[in-house]
């Protein structure tokens, strides 16, 4: 090229590439190439795909990796706030991962947790965030606890939450 710029298309996402450059003379005589010079493509949003594995305290988080190479780093914020990414003061966690998974465990039964996934790109920036997902645990077997009020036409039967948060 005489430009003074190559521009690419067609590269593969979170990817690192390699580029040199010389010069060449009237007569087609090239000078010795610039050092290496690298830059990695931006890593591509990942794409939920399903909750798996959900019971009373754990559940599963799972997407796709939309393109991004295995070896790809991703970043899932959860908390029981609708958007983990402004959480409006709930509780906010934050796990890095080289899966396309997060399993939680030791949740609360009954309620529910929102996910966001972003992948973090080889040079450090991250994808935009997937759009928030959320799923809820199962809730405990209630354990029964007593009959009372028994008469000839009527009958209490009480059970306790058993963890289970109020609004069960």
């Amino acid at each position: 090229t005489y430009n003074l710029a190559l521009s690419t298309t067609g590269l593969s996402v979170n990817t690192t590439y390699y580029f040199r450059v010389a010069g060449i003379n009237k007569d087609g005589v090239a000078t010795a190439y610039t050092a290496v010079q690298a830059t990695a493509t931006l890593a591509a949003m990942p794409v939920f795909s399903a909750f798996t594995g959900v019971t009373a305290s754990e559940e599963q988080f799972n997407w796709t990796a939309d393109g991004n190479p295995a070896g790809t780093l991703y970043r899932v914020k959860v908390s029981t706030a609708p958007d983990p990414l402004v959480p409006a003061g709930a509780v906010i966690s934050s796990s890095d991962t080289y899966n396309l998974s997060l399993s939680s465990g030791g949740l609360t039964s009954n309620t529910t947790y929102y996910y966001r996934a972003a992948a973090v790109g080889r040079g450090g920036d991250l994808s935009a965030y997937s759009a928030a997902q959320g799923t809820a645990t199962l809730a405990n077997q209630p354990v029964f606890s007593a009959f009372s009020g028994v008469t000839g036409s009527a009958a209490q039967f009480s059970w306790t939450q058993n963890g289970n948060p109020d609004g069960t």
